[in-house]
């Protein structure tokens, strides 16, 4: 697993800071590449620069189809007016200094662009960041979803998201405005306090189900969760139980899955990994049998079943 040296995550709202975005052709910085970079820069609440490269590479610059339905970004866009991968990040590492990254979902964009710093000998890309999908999923709590297309109308953005990465600086910078207007100086020292909350025992649950399906993949296993996830863990755990399987507060020899949720903000983590994640290795290093799973594909696995 690869270690990155990032920046500090922060939980505030800036008024000066450079926000950033990326197309890529996938989700994997290991097997993906980034198509688009962008960036503005704001002072005092006002966007005072941009910066915007479409990136070509020498071995490989088609465009998958899938991409261009999404962005409107075509191959002959690409070789027409992109720049070689390196030039894109040189350029954008001088555009952006030392300055506050902001973003949303930013640790996608951030593992990509760290990756670029990283094979043109440019450093890390260690600067101090605040994701304000991060701040919205805290604010808009209860919500399943808080993708930028989901939270705009909430707020009373109506124009409709474009998936171009400069637009996209704009839309993002669009929720965290609305967004400083709407939190309160309480906001966040609330946040604090909600962390330091006992932690309740997942192993108490009982199902609140009338029928529960024996087909189903987690019937009689025992669960486990790790990250932040997308619902409050405890009614993920709460689906685990109705259908039959156990929910664990931890990693033990009893355990089937791992589910794994966003790590990005865990204050243990270490290596890339949570004590979670680290136990279970162990374990499965000693001959047991435990699948991991993202917390999508376990929603996936449920949705299906369910169907």
């Amino acid at each position: 697993m690869v270690t990155r040296n990032k920046g500090r995550s922060l939980l505030v709202i800036p008024d000066t800071y450079i926000m950033i975005d990326t197309e890529t052709t996938g989700l994997s910085p290991d097997w993906d590449r980034i198509l688009e970079i962008s960036a503005i820069k704001v002072k005092s609440g006002k966007v005072i620069n941009e910066f915007s490269r479409l990136i070509k590479y020498s071995e490989n610059d088609i465009v998958p189809s899938f991409i261009t339905e999404l962005t409107g970004i075509t191959t002959t866009m690409i070789r027409s007016k992109g720049i070689s991968p390196k030039q894109a990040t040189s350029e954008f590492k001088a555009f952006v200094e030392e300055s506050l990254i902001v973003g949303y979902n930013v640790n996608f964009d951030i593992n990509f662009i760290f990756d670029s710093y990283q094979q043109f000998n440019l450093g890390d890309f260690n600067n101090d960041y605040v994701d304000v999908w991060r701040i919205a999923r805290r604010f808009f709590k209860g919500e399943r979803h808080n993708r930028v297309v989901d939270v705009m109308p909430r707020l009373g953005i109506t124009h409709q998201q474009r998936h171009r990465a400069l637009a996209d600086c704009y839309d993002q910078k669009s929720i965290l405005d609305e967004l400083s207007i709407r939190i309160d100086e309480n906001f966040f020292k609330q946040s604090k306090r909600a962390k330091q909350k006992s932690k309740f025992d997942l192993r108490t649950l009982i199902s609140t189900s009338s029928s529960i399906n024996q087909d189903s993949a987690f019937y009689q296993k025992s669960i486990c969760f790790t990250g932040a996830l997308s619902i409050p863990r405890k009614d993920a755990a709460q689906l685990v139980v109705n259908i039959g399987g156990a929910a664990q507060n931890g990693i033990n020899k009893k355990t089937d899955y791992l589910v794994i949720g966003d790590i990005s903000y865990s204050t243990n983590v270490k290596n890339g990994i949570t004590g979670k994640m680290k136990r279970a290795n162990e374990l499965m290093n000693a001959g047991q049998d435990i699948t991991i799973l993202t917390e999508t594909l376990f929603m996936e696995m449920l949705e299906e079943e369910n169907a």
